[in-house]
């Protein structure tokens, strides 16, 4: 099992087809997620081919601690996004180092899908997950898993 940090957003205003100038009115604010991925299920079938399978156990997608509206939110972009194992720094990025912005996956997603007021988007992680280090480094029994964003607040998760 692997966990990443992740910013989310929640959808305030849904639709179908929103432009990027249109993006951020959907948005109704901000906070913490944690991506736990089964990767024993998520490869079951070769090299990562179920992601959403290995992601859809009970408990994996822990979000909080609160949703921060987007007026109380200076500069999303500048925000740094940091993951902790049992204390250590895993991953740490700023937000701007997303490969698509804000504006582009919420016109991107809601092009394929019509998006609903309380959708969750988790928008990625940055580099330095456990399955791309060297040795790998997995999650297990005891493991304490922090996910912190400045301004958003501090999730953790002990590991069963």
């Amino acid at each position: 099992m692997t966990g990443n940090p992740s910013w989310l957003w929640s959808i305030g205003r849904g639709g179908r087809n929103i432009s990027r100038e249109d993006a951020e009115d959907a948005i109704a604010g901000y906070m913490v997620g944690q991506d736990i991925s089964d990767r024993t299920v998520q490869s079951i079938d070769g090299p990562s081919t179920q992601f959403d399978l290995g992601k859809s156990y009970k408990n994996y997608s822990p979000v909080g601690p609160y949703i921060t509206t987007i007026a109380d939110v200076n500069d999303i972009v500048s925000k740094n996004v940091i993951t902790k194992v049992n204390g250590d720094v895993m991953q740490q990025a700023t937000i701007d180092k997303m490969i698509f912005d804000i504006q582009t996956l919420i016109s991107y997603i809601s092009g394929v899908i019509e998006l609903y007021p309380g959708d969750l988007i988790f928008t990625g992680t940055p580099s330095g997950t456990g399955v791309g280090r060297d040795p790998q480094v997995f999650l297990k029994s005891g493991d304490v898993f922090t996910s912190e964003i400045d301004g958003l607040g501090t999730i953790e998760t002990k590991v069963n």
